[in-house]
């Protein structure tokens, strides 16, 4: 069941396996090494906001042939999540993931196909913890939800704008995205993970980039992007606050121009819309042409 145009705008507030990919390390050490594995990603979900929740499959190659999509998520070296949308839950079941090791929640913004309280509860809940994960959210969210903490079951980590965090050794900056929520008042949010001289840019939700988060990136050499490519080729509603083909084609030129951007690098798409992509399969062999990676849920990369 496909859901409505209205329906869409009222969820995001606007309202073949993958082949693990192993780059060698482009911001120092010897390139003639074995390459160094410092993210390990799984995909969660690659979907955004008009993917029906009800639709969600138990069968696992639905998720795997990319003929469904859950909600965008990440988790990292096991024990990072990045958002947590309803269906993150049904996908770490799906791909026997133990939620008792996930350590740290990262969210991006409070959209609700990225931010799920039930969800998040259900995670913190699971598993043999001595701790409680903890629950990194854009400061101004963080005080709209004034009982978030009782309600999600975990420590919450206020975050702020361009000051970086650790995590396990790894470095996370937050920057702009061109995104917006207007009742929070939150500023929403990429991330830029950093670690043993690689760094992940996490670019979802959000369209283009900011001019102050990309005066910090251009100053960088990135060794991977997951990026938002909600909208397709044709133009569509949420143009100025999500990216498509046509803005990312752009953008991968300039950051090769300005060398944020090596052979080396990958480019993941993600956050795709059901309603604007042709199959998964389509997709993926059009940008395959452009050395671009297309996800889906249950996809593994490695940076």
């Amino acid at each position: 069941m496909r859901i409505t145009r209205r329906e869409f705008i009222a969820r995001s507030s606007m309202g073949s396996l993958a082949i693990p990919l192993v780059k060698a390390d482009m911001n120092g050490g010897d390139r003639n090494s074995a390459p160094r594995e410092t993210f390990s990603i799984l995909c969660l979900g690659s979907g955004a906001a008009d993917w029906d929740v009800k639709e969600y499959p138990q069968k696992r190659d639905l998720l795997l042939s990319g003929t469904y999509r859950g909600q965008s998520s990440i988790l990292i070296n096991g024990s990072i999540l990045v958002d947590c949308g309803e269906t993150v839950p049904l996908a770490l079941d799906i791909f026997e993931i133990d939620p008792g090791a996930i350590t740290d929640i990262v969210i991006t913004h409070t959209h609700g196909d990225h931010f799920n309280i039930d969800s998040i509860r259900k995670i913190a809940t699971k598993g043999n913890r001595q701790h409680k994960p903890n629950l990194w959210v854009e400061h101004h969210a963080a005080s709209y939800f004034t009982t978030l903490e009782k309600e999600s079951g975990c420590t919450v980590r206020p975050v702020n704008c361009f000051e970086p965090f650790s995590i396990d050794g790894i470095e996370i900056t937050p920057v702009e995205a061109n995104h917006f929520r207007a009742d929070t008042g939150e500023q929403c949010l990429h991330y830029i993970f950093s670690s043993a001289g690689k760094s992940l840019f996490y670019a979802l939700d959000g369209g283009w980039l900011t001019i102050k988060t990309w005066n910090l990136l251009k100053k960088m050499r990135l060794d991977a992007i997951i990026w938002d490519a909600t909208w397709g080729s044709d133009v569509y509603y949420c143009i100025f606050s999500h990216n498509g083909i046509p803005s990312i084609r752009m953008m991968k030129r300039q950051l090769f121009k300005d060398k944020v951007l090596t052979p080396e690098s990958q480019i993941i798409l993600t956050h795709l819309s059901r309603n604007c992509h042709p199959s998964h399969r389509n997709v993926e062999i059009n940008m395959q042409t452009e050395q671009i990676i297309t996800a889906f849920d249950g996809a593994r990369f490695s940076v």
